[in-house]
């Protein structure tokens, strides 16, 4: 690997069109989320909810306000969980079409220059990796976020199915002592 092939790759790129236009976009702010203050956010969200606290002793007394109170709760939690995934989801995309797209692109319109410096595709793939790995760790962190938001949709999906089972519970045994 030479000095002046790679020199003469990343000059190369510095007056590329789709690079500028893929630089442009990040500059612009389009791919500005703060992943950490989310991945926090969702955190929390999943650590103050109040079924986490729920024990049998105080909840029967207040059974039918704690139900709704939590059910109320789970249903703004998880919405907010679905709007932070929706947003990092539509960036995502965008980023993740963007990078498939430039890699071929790079790929293609310098594979002479690739070739002469890298014996081995990988070794090219590899080359163009390095080039939007700044890129990739966006995606990686939205990515991440994704998942997290995931997790805990999922948990209040069954959070939500636990009310219900509580709530038909509740309501047997009522019925049970008015039968009685």
């Amino acid at each position: 690997m030479t000095v002046n092939r790679i020199s003469q790759f990343k000059s190369a790129l510095k007056n590329d069109d789709r690079m500028k236009r893929l630089k442009k976009m990040r500059e612009s702010g389009i791919f500005a989320v703060d992943t950490e203050r989310l991945i926090t956010e969702l955190e929390t969200i999943h650590g103050t909810r109040k079924i986490r606290t729920l024990n049998s002793s105080d909840f029967l007394a207040k059974a039918q306000k704690k139900l709704i109170d939590m059910s109320l709760e789970n249903v703004a939690k998880r919405s907010r969980c679905v709007e932070i995934r929706m947003k990092v989801f539509k960036l995502s995309a965008l980023l993740e079409h963007q990078l498939i797209a430039t890699k071929i692109y790079l790929g293609a319109k310098y594979s002479t220059i690739l070739a002469s410096e890298y014996k081995l595709v990988t070794d090219r793939k590899m080359a163009i990796g390095r080039v939007l790995e700044d890129y990739e760790g966006l995606l990686s962190k939205f990515k991440t976020v994704e998942k997290l938001a995931d997790m805990v949709i999922e948990d209040c999906d069954q959070t939500g199915y636990g009310i219900s089972n509580i709530s038909r519970a509740i309501e047997i045994s009522f019925a049970k002592e008015r039968n009685i």
